[in-house]
């Protein structure tokens, strides 16, 4: 889960930086979007691997990311959960997908070139880089994550806390509240010990 977290925030930045820079020459609509390989070819190769990556295109960070949500929700045996993902993951390619037809099919409306920074190129760049190495060797940043996993214990102290904290913001609502509150309080603290 926390590798798809890095490669979601990876492939986003990426697709937002180019969306930012398009949008400030053109709009930020699909169709402002239309020839963009031919306006600034740059720009519409970030925009293809971010949208592969988020599409989950083998090679991609992407592609990981889901597998690894994929592979966990088939070892807990969730089928609905896994047909469900299935069908989001179809639905996400085809919007994806149609942003690259607009960039390397549609005629560009205009044909003025989008500039781009040198300190945009080069984070840009990077963002590729990164996408791609954790599509093609992911090892790094797994071995990375492996020791930062919640065990039993954590999970437990945390739900306490939380669950302190629910009792302490519902003793203060009850010292404030009139008697009907009091009783709506006192049944939400019967809901929440059954947690």
């Amino acid at each position: 889960m926390t590798f798809y977290l890095v490669a979601y925030l990876l492939m986003t930045l990426l697709s937002f930086a180019v969306l930012v820079i398009v949008a400030q020459q053109t709009g930020e609509e699909i169709s402002d979007f239309d020839g963009l390989a031919k306006r600034s070819p740059f720009l519409a190769f970030a925009m293809l691997i971010a949208m592969a990556s988020l599409a989950g295109v083998p090679l991609t960070a992407g592609f990981f990311g889901k597998f690894f949500i994929f592979y966990a929700a088939i070892a807990q045996r969730q089928t609905a959960l896994v047909v469900v993902g299935v069908i989001t993951v179809a639905c996400g390619f085809y919007y994806y997908l149609k942003v690259v037809r607009a960039m390397y099919w549609q005629p560009a409306a205009k044909v003025d070139n989008i500039p781009v920074n040198v300190l945009s190129r080069l984070a840009m760049s990077a963002l590729i880089v990164a996408i791609i190495w954790l599509g093609i060797y992911p090892a790094p940043i797994l071995e990375a994550l492996k020791g930062r996993r919640f065990n039993d214990s954590t999970l437990q102290r945390i739900t306490a806390k939380w669950r302190f904290n629910l009792f302490a913001q519902t003793n203060r609502l009850a010292r404030r509240s009139n008697r009907q509150d009091r009783q709506s309080v006192a049944s939400f603290r019967v809901a929440a010990t059954k947690m």
